[in-house]
């Protein structure tokens, strides 16, 4: 019995040692550039986001505090209705992350594990297998992202269940092969979760073929556990597919934004040493290369798992049909994460590989070949061993010369993967910044705040003060920032955010986002910055109240400064400035005119309208005030899911919120008639491009906006109904086989 538990016991352990830094400080684990790490700038927040809404009772469709707002469930990163998310969400929030990362990277290695033992290999073989796998390459670059390992875990389980599966002719192993593709749907990554079906897809086929007979049968248990996937993730799917309709991919990505960030053949040198790429020169060009993505294309596996690698292609190519199979897959995968660099590249342009990004990401297929092409090496490198005459006398030799390999492999990625992403006291990293404690203090009636695009601050300090670069108080001082999403830690409204995400994205306020967020920011000299009209209209009719820079602004913009950082190391301070005059985030407008989307967009950057006297739709209506109009509009609620306002008006007109317009919002007119509370549906208007207006009839009335997106109702029918189904299946199996046993 002990034997048994030893491989998964020693799996524990080894995750213990690696992460002890995040569990004893605790530690978090940083990226060297302000905004671009994932793990720090996104899971931490979205997750505290998470925590704060189940405790209130509900899930986090959406968040206000993210541009205009955001359907932030539907994204996915947040992965809400993940077991282990739910599971860890009633944690408080650092001992939530580090169950997650715990977790996650253990049942990594378990699933590795346990396919490997299904090989047949030796369960020192499959150790090894585990150990490579949770600490190299692919799955120690994206701790930045739990949803991509989330995948990882899939598709070693997958793996694991589809030789079950086709072996046995077992319905139960396609109802646990449903269970995961429907879990991995809750909390994984859509791309890697297509790029693991490929695998899937093409494994199966292999074990077929390998297997010869009952194709039918398989068929249809490969069909079956398809549909209950689909079936069980249906609560994400389902919104996602509506925020993808809606969102900036909704016709696919342009083929340059496809292949940009691919795996550069150069980089083929980081197999062996992972960071000779590295360029430690003070240039703009040093800083594009070291930083993000280069993080993600982390590919070190440990020299020995490579050597291992080899030695099964060379001795067992012509031998082991699995080894065929994942030389086969490294190759053609690993042509695919170049992107543009090879012919392959049609592939990614087209659909549906051209909804998604990143080709580098291929790296997660390359690596999991790689690993299971090792782990046959270290099988056949002690099966020499063993045949030697002075190990093979001595029953222990073996298991100590396999045991020692094992360490080295581990004492090798340990040393390498503390370099990529280095741990920081996460007290430190994470007490609120100076600036985040002014702005919570001072916004009010649902003001917002709007921070400068982390490329230039990390630019500057890199180029100008490099001798500060490393330090990670220096990185701290420049959360004062208030880097997009982290303003969630601390309840502040931001009127930017998801322009900063690559991942879905509203398109209408992402084309407002990009004209400020990025375009409306001009930096003339490295220490020099300036605004555009169009940046400060459209966030004063955001209802902006600060700015936060890390250079002083001229004079003459409409701004003063308000705060200041007084950093005790030689950095430049962070300044917070206050519009002198911006836009409540809901008032009353008297009229509207009609015109096309191009045509709004660039009354929105030419400043030639008064919003308060106009609101521009792109619908017919005859509503509104055919003259001057006395109004007021005042919120008695405002919440991330429901919106209520008192208005009060001397005509009809309307209601003017600068929050986005995106479907799954209902809005109602809340009055008293015959002594009871009636309310109205009103239809709710594409307002300024990017925004929402109703029609309030003249007299005082409550207008209420709330989130009930269809998407996320009938996915929760749908999943909840195909858990249930499997789950009786899984009882009535359970009852049969226990009945069969006790005939016998």
């Amino acid at each position: 019995m002990i034997k048994k538990i030893l491989p998964f016991l020693l799996i524990g352990l080894a995750i213990l040692v690696f992460f002890w830094p995040n569990l004893s400080w605790p530690a978090v684990n940083i990226t060297t550039t302000v905004g671009t790490n994932d793990l720090t700038d996104l899971d931490y927040p979205f997750r505290h986001f998470l925590i704060e809404n189940l405790k209130r009772g509900q899930l986090p469709l959406w968040s206000s505090a993210i541009s205009g707002g955001y359907p932030i469930m539907a994204e996915g990163q947040i992965a809400a209705l993940y077991p282990l998310t739910l599971l860890s969400a009633f944690f408080p929030l650092m001992i939530s992350v580090n169950f997650t990362i715990l977790s996650t990277y253990f049942l990594i290695g378990l699933f590795t594990y346990l396919y490997l033992r299904e090989l047949k290999l030796s369960q020192l073989s499959a150790l090894f297998g585990a150990v490579a796998m949770m600490f190299g390459g692919y799955a120690l670059a994206q701790l930045l992202h739990w949803v991509m390992l989330v995948t990882l875990i899939f598709l070693m389980g997958g793996l694991y269940l589809m030789e079950k599966m086709v072996k046995t002719g077992k319905l139960i192993f396609s109802l646990l092969l449903g269970l995961m593709l429907g879990f991995n749907f809750l909390g994984g990554h859509p791309q890697m979760t297509f790029y693991a079906m490929i695998v899937l897809g093409f494994y199966w086929l292999f074990l077929n073929f390998l297997h010869r007979g009952h194709l039918v049968r398989n068929l249809v248990l490969f069909v079956l556990f398809v549909l209950l996937g689909l079936g069980l993730g249906a609560a994400q799917i389902l919104p996602e597919y509506e925020f993808t309709k809606n969102s900036t991919r909704s016709q696919g990505l342009d083929p340059a934004a496809i292949t940009r960030f691919n795996f550069p053949m150069r980089d083929l040198v980081t197999f062996v040493a992972p960071y000779a790429t590295f360029d430690d020169t003070q240039t703009l060009e040093a800083f594009h290369r070291n930083g993000w993505p280069q993080d993600e294309r982390y590919t070190y596996m440990g020299i020995l798992t490579l050597i291992l690698a080899f030695l099964a292609v060379f001795k067992l190519f012509k031998t082991k049909a699995r080894v065929v199979f994942f030389t086969v897959a490294l190759i053609f995968f690993l042509l695919l994460s170049f992107g543009a660099e090879t012919p392959l590249s049609f592939i990614l342009v087209n659909p549906p590989f051209n909804f998604f990004r990143l080709p580098l990401r291929f790296l997660m297929l390359v690596d999991v070949a790689l690993v299971m092409l090792a782990a046959f090496g270290f099988q056949e490198l002690l099966s020499y061993l063993s045949r030697l005459g002075y190990l093979s006398k001595k029953g222990w030799a073996i298991g100590a010369v396999g045991g020692l390999l094992i360490g080295l492999v581990f004492f090798d990625l340990f040393v390498q993967g503390s370099k990529l992403h280095p741990a920081v006291s996460a007290t430190d990293w994470y007490k609120t910044p100076e600036v985040a404690k002014f702005l919570k203090e001072n916004l009010k009636n649902q003001e917002r705040a709007t921070t400068e695009y982390y490329y230039y601050p990390s630019v500057k300090l890199f180029m100008t003060q490099r001798h500060l670069w490393d330090e990670p108080k220096t990185l701290i001082n420049l959360r004062n920032l208030v880097p997009v999403f982290n303003n969630l830690l601390d309840g502040i409204p931001m009127a930017v955010g998801a322009a900063n995400s690559g991942g879905l994205k509203i398109q209408r306020y992402n084309d407002l986002e990009m004209e400020t967020f990025f375009a409306g920011v001009k930096y003339p000299a490295i220490d020099k910055v300036t605004l555009t009209d169009g940046y400060t209209f459209i966030n004063r009719l955001s209802g902006v109240r600060y700015v936060v820079f890390s250079e002083e602004l001229p004079s003459g913009l409409g701004l003063s400064k308000v705060f200041q950082t007084n950093f005790d190391n030689g950095q430049k301070n962070i300044y917070v400035y206050e519009f002198f005059d911006y836009y409540p985030r809901a008032f009353m407008v008297g009229r509207a005119e009609v015109e096309t989307p191009e045509k709004i967009k660039e009354h929105l950057l030419k400043v030639d309208f008064d919003p308060k006297q106009t609101v521009y739709l792109e619908e017919k209506t005859e509503w509104g005030a055919q003259g001057a109009m006395a109004a007021s509009a005042l919120f008695e609620k405002y919440e991330d899911q429901e919106v209520r306002i008192k208005v009060q008006a001397s005509s009809d007109g309307f209601l003017f919120l600068s929050d986005t317009y995106y479907p799954g919002w209902k809005a109602y007119l809340e009055e008293m008639e015959n002594g009871k509370w009636e309310m109205e549906n009103l239809k709710i208007y594409r307002a300024n491009y990017a925004f929402r207006a109703v029609e309030v009839p003249k007299g005082g009335h409550t207008v209420i906006f709330k989130y009930e997106p269809e998407s996320v109702k009938w996915g929760l029918r749908v999943s909840f109904g195909t858990l249930g189904l499997i789950l009786l299946a899984m009882l009535i199996l359970g009852v049969l086989h226990w009945k069969s046993r006790g005939k016998h």
